[in-house]
């Protein structure tokens, strides 16, 4: 329950002379909510936007506020657009060839006019470590006798530790 109301203040002395002052009071019983439209733990390895969403039914005080929790050298967080209940923040992440955190934690703060609060973490991770192949496999020769051949078989073993394959692809460079 949140509401303001009117409080009626009197006081009267012996000669029944009286002063009266209104003064407004508030319940406020809820804090804020907040939430993000991304997911915790996910990788990231560039510039990314993130939607807070922050509401409260009596109104908050401004945009959430943001910080970096443990503090990580080149990690900065815009100061947000606002869409309604929705504040855009560009998180911006350091160059990942001297980057050396594999988490971010981010603490947003919604603040109602009444001064009540809640804290949300958004949590992201950085894959530092580029994929891998292991096992490469492919014959002796690079010669493929055409009409008899027409098959050069590659194996091999691709491997990520940190945000995992998305893919694996093949081309050829250069021919006659």
């Amino acid at each position: 329950m949140q509401r303001q109301d009117a409080l009626k203040l009197t006081t009267t002395d012996s000669l029944d002379q009286a002063t009266t002052e209104t003064i407004l009071i508030a319940i406020d019983n809820n804090n804020p909510s907040i939430s993000a439209n991304l997911s915790n733990n996910q990788f990231r390895s560039s510039n990314f936007d993130l939607i807070i969403t922050a509401s409260d039914s009596a109104g908050l005080k401004g945009a959430p506020t943001a910080s970096v929790l443990v503090e990580i050298t080149g990690v900065s967080i815009s100061t947000p657009s606002k869409n309604g209940n929705d504040y855009t923040y560009t998180i911006s992440i350091p160059n990942t060839s001297t980057f050396t955190a594999t988490k971010v934690t981010i603490r947003f703060t919604a603040e109602d006019k009444y001064g009540k609060t809640s804290d949300f973490n958004f949590i992201y991770k950085i894959d530092l470590d580029p994929p891998v192949f292991t096992e490469i496999n492919y014959p002796a020769s690079d010669f493929i006798n055409l009409p008899d051949n027409y098959s050069y078989r590659i194996t091999g073993k691709a491997s990520d530790v940190g945000s995992g394959l998305k893919d694996v692809r093949y081309a050829v460079l250069s021919g006659d």
